[in-house]
């Protein structure tokens, strides 16, 4: 079980599949974290984001895979371009615009991974 405290202050434990369990061990006290769920509300993987990168939720305007940039309509209704990494680049051929994502982001506004909501 792992134990962490949601944004929005709240405290929730989760059951860690085996899978991610690798990831939990390198976890210290305090590390800013992006985890995937299966169907079973048990954590698959963790994604230690650290401080040097910001999570950045929004609806997808465009993913130009020929040149790798992904645009998102934000909350505050205006348009952000990120130029995706190439990892992430591969995975993105499947969302739709429209569909909302969580995008992780460096200091660059490169986009290094997505994750549909």
């Amino acid at each position: 079980m792992i134990s962490l405290e949601m944004e929005e202050g709240t405290v929730r434990s989760f059951t860690v599949k085996a899978a991610a369990r690798d990831g939990v061990t390198r976890l210290k006290v305090g590390d800013r974290v992006l985890l995937e769920f299966d169907e079973g509300n048990q954590i698959v993987d963790i994604i230690d984001i650290g401080e040097k990168h910001q999570l950045v939720k929004g609806e997808v305007v465009e993913v130009n895979q020929e040149k790798k940039i992904i645009t998102l309509k934000l909350k505050d209704g205006k348009s952000q371009s990120y130029k995706m990494k190439e990892a992430m680049a591969g995975k993105m051929g499947n969302i739709n615009k429209g569909a909302a994502v969580t995008l992780m982001v460096d200091h660059n506004l490169s986009a290094m991974d997505a994750h549909v909501d």
